[in-house]
């Protein structure tokens, strides 16, 4: 069955005629300049209070059982990648390729201190060495697209510079966050998501992946235990 004939079968089945992109809803504004007076507002919010913020966010991401760091430049943060990376002794270590994780990945400091240290980009790897790849890393190493200070999350957006195995399936991930990606809550998340949307007429990705902590499951017993659905170990390395 095609894109057609599914919509179809939807329309025939919700009795409704030809379905828009994305139907209107009652209440929804969809004004692109009213959207995007309200994310600009938001921006000089956060700019305004960051300080705060960004408190907030090393209190909520600690409780939310992320092991955090935070450090001031990228000098620092290559050093503090290199402890990191010590105190695992990983045989491989897979990272994304956004310009955060290449600038102190790609550091010829990194690869004389860890030259027993297999370090892979994703883009190294079809796809099926990535996935083999993404199960066999002792850590993943991300940057991040949004960090929530509410509810200490981070967000991760698809795109060409990240598979998201790579957060998901070795045993310890750690989060690349430069300041500037951290907004204070889910509503400014929100908001700056519907402003793409609008933006890009609909075309604005197919999911959101939110990190609050290790994985964790009550299912068994309602016993928690980490690990069974990703990362057991998840650190969080502020930059800036």
């Amino acid at each position: 069955m095609d894109k057609k004939e599914f919509l179809q079968h939807v329309e025939k089945c919700i009795n409704r005629d030809a379905l828009d992109t994305y139907p209107g809803y009652e209440g929804i504004d969809r004004s692109l300049s009213n959207q995007q007076t309200i994310v600009s507002e938001i921006k000089i919010r956060l700019q305004k209070n960051r300080s705060q913020i960004l408190d907030k966010f090393a209190k909520t991401a600690a409780i939310a059982g992320w092991n955090f760091f935070r450090v001031e430049n990228i000098e620092q943060a290559i050093q503090k990648t290199i402890d990191l990376l010590s105190s695992i002794n990983p045989k491989e270590v897979l990272c994304s390729e956004e310009e955060i994780v290449a600038r102190i990945l790609k550091d010829k400091q990194i690869g004389s201190l860890m030259n027993k240290t297999k370090i892979i980009f994703s883009d190294e790897e079809n796809r099926e060495e990535l996935k083999l790849t993404s199960f066999k890393a002792d850590i993943g190493i991300t940057g991040v697209d949004y960090a929530i200070a509410e509810t200490g999350s981070c967000v991760i957006l698809p795109g060409i510079t990240l598979s998201r195995l790579t957060s998901l399936a070795p045993p310890h991930h750690l989060a690349l966050v430069e300041v500037d990606k951290v907004l204070d809550t889910l509503d400014d998340l929100f908001a700056i998501r519907k402003l793409t949307f609008l933006e890009e007429e609909g075309d604005m990705g197919s999911y959101m992946n939110f990190i609050t902590g290790p994985s964790r499951t009550g299912d068994i017993e309602q016993t928690i235990v980490k690990g069974v659905h990703g990362p057991k170990e998840v650190s969080l390395l502020l930059i800036g």
